[in-house]
């Protein structure tokens, strides 16, 4: 995968935005990243930098990921979107995806973010192929 895929990453604290591109690097592919932390710097970065993932934490003091995850659903409801939170709570990873994410990673285990944005790359284009015939 040679291509540049734009990545939104919705984080507040700087150090875990830095884990988080350090385990990308890992994976081989190209990022354009852009990190916001506000709703309204969320909302202007789907309409103007139009990524091709989110990745999100869910708890942010002024925002959330469930928040981020309906203006997801309204704004660009074909770009994945996979949680990427210390919130070790399965009731709110069950909340998470039947919302719609596609996935939901522990940040004390990012060793399966790779993978899990490979396999919602995978899902996309799968998607985009079915509505295409």
């Amino acid at each position: 995968m040679n291509k540049i895929l734009r990545l939104l990453i919705v984080e507040d604290i700087a150090s875990d935005a830095e884990l988080v591109k350090h385990e990308l690097s890992k994976s081989g592919m190209k990022f354009d990243i852009r990190i916001v932390e506000l709703q309204q710097d969320y909302i202007d970065q789907i309409k103007s930098f139009d990524p091709e993932l989110i990745l999100s934490d869910y708890n942010l003091p002024l925002f959330d990921g469930m928040r981020a995850l309906k203006l997801r659903e309204e704004l660009a409801p074909q770009t994945p979107f996979i949680l990427v939170t210390g919130t070790n709570n399965e009731e709110i990873a069950v909340e998470c995806m039947k919302a719609g994410a596609d996935d939901y990673v522990l940040k004390d285990n990012l060793t399966r973010l790779n993978e899990a944005i490979k396999s919602a790359i995978r899902k996309k284009e799968i998607i985009r192929s079915k509505n295409a015939a």
